[in-house]
């Protein structure tokens, strides 16, 4: 199986894909270089059009379930209202294929980050944020952004 956390960043299109006419490749070599210089291992082809495909589905349904939280918690500030809301619990519920999408999300809220640490800190039974700044959603994304980036390399 393809690495979840290999796949996170790529960027899901619906265009043509390996349409690329060979430089070279030989049968000892698993991966083969494409005229416009990308690699592509022809035996996990499949594999990979496959696990695309369960990210596609996935960030869907995290959109979603995004969508209706928001609207369900209104503009409550009470972190029982807002973490308890059946939407936010479904996203939990996802487990850790959640953990890159909400790590996402998070990264693209910018200065103005959500209510998402309960939320990771449930999944990925972790707590990187010192409870000096708990609070501090700037702060706390930060710091859960860096948690996720050293997770990659």
């Amino acid at each position: 199986m393809i690495s979840r956390s290999l796949l996170a960043n790529i960027e899901v299109s619906s265009g043509p894909t390996y349409e690329h006419e060979v430089k070279s490749w030989t049968p000892e070599d698993p991966w083969f270089a494409t005229d416009s210089g990308n690699c592509y291992a022809p035996s996990i082809q499949g594999e990979l059009n496959d696990s695309i495909a369960e990210i596609q589905s996935d960030w869907i349904t995290f959109q979603r379930l995004v969508h209706e939280w928001r609207t369900q918690r209104g503009a409550s500030s009470s972190i029982s209202k807002i973490v308890l809301c059946q939407a936010y619990q479904a996203i939990i519920g996802m487990g850790a294929r959640a953990v890159p999408l909400i790590l996402r999300q998070l990264r693209s809220e910018g200065d103005n980050p959500d209510q998402w640490f309960w939320a990771l800190h449930a999944i990925t039974q972790e707590q990187p944020v010192d409870e000096k700044d708990w609070g501090n959603y700037r702060n706390m994304a930060r710091i859960w952004l860096e948690w996720g980036s050293s997770l990659e390399g």
